[in-house]
């Protein structure tokens, strides 16, 4: 897979106290892959699949 940077990371809430950087595609995968089960709902299942 091709792990180039975005040309602007995306900053995004990982918890109640964390902000997560996402600069690549490998990064917004592993995002997903820790997603709670209990929040894997339809938005989420369309987002993976994109």
């Amino acid at each position: 897979m091709n792990d180039e940077l975005f040309d602007s990371p995306v900053f995004v809430k990982g918890g109640s106290f964390t902000i997560d950087e996402i600069a690549s595609l490998r990064d917004a995968i592993d995002f997903l892959e820790e997603w709670p089960v209990e929040l894997q709902n339809l938005p989420y299942e369309t987002i993976l699949r994109a």
